[in-house]
């Protein structure tokens, strides 16, 4: 990764050129046809705030979404349709929300990050895939760079991978981030966990490679609380969760519940100093969702698996009093999923026990939304909603 102000100006030039133009957009004419919509909720349902975000003012579509614990909400959107008139117009973009709805700060460029990790100072570090790591400032400007070759560089010359694609990053207790990777040129595929500080420096650096490597396409990170962390790896064909220790061993790693059907991962928490929750939804055929919540312990073994039925295609979450809750809209004949008939619906919050029955419906936010997309708890003192408002 990257040292604060130890890039030369050419690194620096050379990296911002492939984060600010690696993007790709259909040029166009276009309204400002969709708005991202945003309600923040205490743990009970009731609305706290929301807001819109449109920060290109040309109808920006949502890419991802990042709470913090003290209430920020990161939004990660796409312009696909710029105007003809400014075909130079960023088209990625990253909106800071406050703890009260205010908007803090925005960042734009030619390329969006895949994952981000909030940062202490009301900034954010981010990863872009090939091109490496970004800090963002607690104002939207561009801080320190990390490129990739910079993290290539702690490997042995005659083991030093050719690539490698940074795809999810975490913020640790001991405020270290954690960056997991890909290292497509390797057969099969490998993986790569980062230690960086919080000025960009790289501290240590480990790849996974071979036949027998679990590890590989890194899709999640959570850190744990013995220094090491969880992971989740090939969202796709493969899930599997792996278990690493401080020094990025591998304590365990077990095959993550899929069907043919599809599934979307949804979490993975830490529980009782050492344990893993897992919770992922198989996608219905025409039909409810199947919520799986897997409780493993220290070890890997399963300590408890718990399923039920949710409205399909809905985000879910975990409660912040136990159980799950679960964002949807309802069409016009009164059926809950995760679109809404023409015109839109108010968003409704379901809360779940533990085992998965349903404890209550609430609406909130003033506004109709089309779809909803993500919900993310926000500590323990509720949810932030993000969905998409048509005009």
């Amino acid at each position: 990764m990257k040292k604060l102000v130890m890039l030369t100006t050419g690194i620096v030039a050379v990296l911002m050129i492939l984060v600010l133009t690696a993007g790709c957009a259909v040029y166009k004419d276009n309204t400002n046809f969709q708005d991202i919509g945003v309600v923040r909720t205490d743990a009970e349902g009731e609305t706290l705030w929301e807001q819109t975000v449109d920060d290109s003012g040309y109808g920006d579509y949502l890419s991802e979404v990042t709470a913090s614990s003290d209430g920020r909400v990161f939004v990660v959107s796409i312009l696909t349709n710029p105007p003809k008139s400014n075909l130079s117009m960023d088209t990625n973009w990253v909106a800071c929300l406050g703890p009260n709805g205010e908007k803090l700060w925005n960042w734009s460029g030619s390329s969006y990050p895949d994952d981000l990790a909030p940062a202490p100072d009301r900034g954010c570090v981010a990863v872009f895939g090939y091109s490496g790591i970004v800090k963002i400032g607690p104002k939207g400007s561009t801080g320190w760079t990390v490129p990739v070759s910079e993290i290539l560089e702690q490997f042995p010359e005659r083991k030093r991978p050719s690539s490698a694609e940074m795809s999810a990053i975490a913020l640790a207790a001991s405020g270290r981030y954690i960056v997991g990777g890909d290292l497509p040129t390797h057969s099969p595929d490998g993986a790569l966990c980062v230690q960086i500080d919080e000025n960009g420096t790289v501290l240590d650096a480990k790849k996974y490679t071979g036949q027998k490597n679990p590890l590989w396409r890194v899709g999640a990170i959570v850190p744990m609380s013995d220094g090491g962390c969880a992971v989740i790896g090939d969202l796709y064909e493969r899930p599997r969760l792996t278990r690493l220790d401080a020094s990025g061993d591998i304590l365990w790693n077990v095959s993550v519940p899929f069907s043919s059907s599809g599934y979307d991962y949804h979490g993975v928490r830490e529980i009782n100093k050492g344990g893993l929750e897992l919770l992922v939804v198989e996608q219905g055929n025409g039909g409810s969702d199947q919520g799986r919540d897997i409780m493993y312990g220290p070890d890997g073994a399963v300590l408890r698996e718990e399923t039920f039925a949710i409205p399909p295609g809905c985000p879910i979450t975990w409660a912040t009093d136990g159980g799950y809750v679960v964002a949807a809209l309802m069409d016009d004949e009164g059926v809950l999923g995760s679109s809404a008939s023409e015109g839109g619906s108010r968003v409704h919050l379901i809360k779940y026990n533990e085992t998965g029955h349903q404890e209550w419906d609430r609406i909130v936010g003033s506004k109709s939304m089309d779809s909803v997309k993500t919900i993310d708890p926000i500590g323990e003192n509720g949810y932030v909603i993000v969905g998409v408002i048509k005009r």
